[in-house]
């Protein structure tokens, strides 16, 4: 009974790790301009963010670097898809 346990514990375990946060792709934006940098310590994140970068992140990192830095802010972009 006890391995059962363990064997319940183990797939609840991997089926919250299997599944991929989907991604979304944002443009940073500072409320001070062009050249401006925002330094951040998040993982899967760029170190240095640029004013008008484009990024790809999961909604989790979002939420954390809007709530890093209240001067900044990520207006979502679509995805375009190159067809030469």
């Amino acid at each position: 009974m006890a391995e059962k346990a363990q064997d319940k514990k183990q797939e609840t375990k991997q089926g919250s790790t299997g599944t991929k946060e989907s991604k979304v792709k944002v443009m940073a934006k500072s409320n001070s301009g062009a050249g401006t940098t925002l330094n951040v310590n998040i993982e899967g994140v760029p170190k240095v963010i640029i004013h008008g970068e484009v990024l790809e992140m999961t909604n989790k990192q979002l939420q954390k670097l809007k709530i890093s830095s209240s001067s900044w802010s990520y207006e979502e972009v679509e995805k375009k898809e190159d067809t030469k």
